[in-house]
């Protein structure tokens, strides 16, 4: 995404490809790395309750 805007940046298209860049950045990283980021923080949690119960 981000080498198809540097490169589409010169062009007469810029203003029309780049809302759909962004929007496309955006849900990436909603839908990707928000459940992720979930993910990992309750294994994290867990790993913690684990070390704790077992000292």
């Amino acid at each position: 995404m981000i080498g198809c805007a540097l490169k589409s940046k010169g062009s007469p298209y810029y203003d029309e490809i780049s809302p759909i860049l962004t929007g496309g950045a955006s849900i990436h990283l909603l839908f990707i790395w928000g459940p992720l980021a979930s993910l990992l923080q309750n294994n994290k949690e867990e790993k913690t309750e684990i070390d704790q119960a077992s000292t």
